[in-house]
């Protein structure tokens, strides 16, 4: 989400400076790190690590804390996993310990990730018959277990949860067997041809690198499909895109360097690394030249509007202990939780927490609304991750169809009974006293916003105690 600039409460000069050049410069000073590392080119890692930042995630890397802060992370294993297998000494292999544990805690893709990504690699040189230091890779493996201790025990706390199950489909776990991510199958399928055919013309030999970035380009595209074994998949296969296309850019850099240095034609070297330099940085100029055109950062009305927020998160920062609920109507309930060290009474569904209850709060936080069925099939509470997920794998089916020639199946996002389920809901809660159903829950204060929720009977409600108003926003105290 976009942050409205008068809500933001941060230093200039600390804040904006770490987040928006100090962040993404470690990214590109690792990123060049490794492919030099791989190629001992100082222009092909310059022209790599601007590929990958300024070209193919120019974008993406502008949204913290992920991809921009975790990433760093992902990043650092590949760099010291890089280092080791130069010189496998202590540091190193702690280094990567520390690193691969620190990603149980960052982020459940990076770290599957790299546990498929060891497991190839491992195996592959036990085909091989290579010689491996295996007591520091059990040292590494030793560090990162003890580093990710909390991890597991909080996940196996989780699992012994009644509503365990109901919390992982609707934050997107599909029970599914089909196959997915085309597009890193097929990329990955082409640098595996590139590193095949290298090796055949006897550009590439066998060694420590070359098997690294075979192993990870092999874990890109077994990662994306574990769930065919497994027959559980978490979301979109999105989240495997970016480290993906990170280990094919520093595959195909390594395999660009051993060509280049095959080539004894000086101009075709130059005309080559001409077209690739002018691939790489024809994105950013195109993006400082609609800058500069915009001349301005600009707004929508509805950042315009919500400046009027800020006095509303001051006065909760200064007059309301910590994790106090407050109950607000959608817009102010998505800022709440960024602005102050507030709780909200309903915010989202990513929560471990019945359906039930999900829907109890959802429907008590617009209970003076009018629900029909599509309001409820573009709410994000009721679609929650799981309908979504399940929807664009659906999806999905269809395009492996379309390359078989076979007709398209029609498939619905969220089925009707699911609705029809949900406004009886919404109706039976109307019936009800609304003091009653809300005292279920612990609320502290109640926000009204008589500019957005005028229909509100504000009047009626007994157990509120005035406290403050400002900007056609009234907080009170639930008595």
């Amino acid at each position: 989400m976009a942050k409205p600039l008068a809500l933001l409460n941060i230093d200039l000069h600390h804040g904006y400076l770490f987040y928006d050049f100090l962040l993404p410069f470690v990214l590109v000073i690792l990123s060049y790190s490794i492919i030099y590392l791989l190629t001992g080119s100082i222009f092909l890692s310059f022209l790599g690590a601007a590929f990958l930042h300024l070209n193919l995630f120019l974008y993406s890397f502008n949204r913290n804390p992920s991809p921009q802060f975790n990433f760093i992370f992902w990043l650092l294993l590949f760099l010291f996993w890089l280092r080791f297998l130069k010189k496998p000494t202590l540091f190193y292999a702690i280094a990567m310990g520390v690193s691969f544990g620190l990603l149980f805690h960052i982020y459940t893709y990076y770290w599957t990730f790299y546990v498929v990504f060891f497991a190839i690699f491992l195996f592959l040189n036990f085909v091989l018959k290579r010689p491996l230091p295996h007591k520091k890779y059990l040292l590494a493996f030793y560090t990162a277990l003890i580093i990710s201790i909390p991890y597991f025990f909080f996940w196996i706390k989780s699992m012994s949860l009644p509503y365990y199950a109901e919390t992982l489909a609707r934050i997107g776990m599909i029970d599914t067997h089909f196959p997915s991510g085309r597009k890193i199958v097929m990329w990955g399928c082409i640098i595996l041809l590139l590193l095949y055919a290298s090796y055949k013309k006897r550009i590439l030999s066998v060694g420590s690198r070359p098997i690294l970035l075979l192993s990870g380009v092999l874990a890109s595209m077994i990662a994306v499909n574990q769930h065919i074994i497994t027959g559980k998949n978490l979301q979109f296969s999105s989240h495997y895109w970016m480290l993906s296309v990170f280990c094919f850019i520093f595959a195909f850099a390594y395999l660009l360097n051993l060509w280049l240095n095959k080539i004894k034609i000086r101009y075709l070297k130059i005309v080559l690394l001409i077209l690739i330099s002018g691939y790489v940085f024809y994105r950013p100029v195109v993006y400082i030249n609609a800058v500069v055109e915009r001349k301005a950062v600009t707004y929508s009305e509805v950042e315009i509007e919500q400046q009027r927020y800020a006095p509303v998160f001051a006065w909760l920062n200064k007059n309301t202990l910590l994790d106090e609920v407050v109950y607000a109507d959608g817009g102010l309930s998505t800022l709440i939780p960024i602005y102050t060290a507030n709780n909200v009474f309903a915010g989202g569904s990513l929560h471990f927490m019945p359906d039930g209850e999900i829907y109890d709060r959802y429907l008590l936080n617009n209970y003076w609304e009018d629900f029909d069925e599509e309001k409820l099939r573009n709410s994000q509470t009721l679609r929650g991750a799981y309908y979504i997920t399940k929807y664009n794998h659906d999806l999905s089916k269809n395009k492996i169809r379309k390359l078989f020639f076979l007709p398209p199946e029609k498939y619905i996002e969220i089925p009707e009974e699911k609705i029809n389920d949900f406004l009886e809901l919404a109706r039976n809660m109307k019936e009800k006293n609304f003091e009653q159903q809300l005292k279920k829950y612990k609320v502290d204060y109640f926000i009204w916003d008589k500019k957005v929720n005028n229909s509100w009977p504000i009047e009626e409600l007994t157990f509120l105690q005035f406290l403050y108003e400002v900007n056609d926003m009234v907080i009170y105290k639930v008595k």
